[in-house]
């Protein structure tokens, strides 16, 4: 985790992180994605497994994984942590049951939206 993924406070450090990312040996990428940081962030992965994209009841996640970064230096992040969910419970939420149920309402609220868009980039589903 984490190769490719730079952290940038200024558009210097930005232009260098672009360059660096788009001059990789062997990168094939044709496009990048930048998104604003915000500290104390927690990813919730969600894996959906036999999804059919004409069946939206297939679309419920069979597994989720909360992640965050612990550290950047240079740049760069260090010290990627996943949790299960009491830990992210505990440690990210800090005990805020409704807050973490609704974080993961709204995530699994995302899944109706990325299906359709990712079928219409595609005709089939990564």
């Amino acid at each position: 985790e984490g190769k490719g993924v730079w952290h940038f406070d200024s558009a210097q450090v930005l232009s260098e992180a672009l360059q660096d990312l788009t001059g990789q040996l062997g990168g094939t990428a044709d496009s990048v994605f930048v998104q604003a940081w915000a500290p104390g962030e927690v990813e919730l992965r969600l894996f959906l497994v036999g999804l059919d994209a004409a069946r939206p009841e297939t679309w419920a996640p069979a597994h989720t994984s909360y992640t965050t970064w612990k550290s950047h230096e240079m740049h760069a992040f260090h010290l990627f942590r996943k949790f299960d969910r009491q830990g992210c419970l505990s440690e990210c939420f800090q005990g805020d049951e409704s807050a973490l149920a609704d974080a993961e309402m709204q995530a699994r609220e995302l899944i109706g939206h990325w299906i359709p868009w990712l079928l219409a980039q595609s005709h089939e589903l990564p």
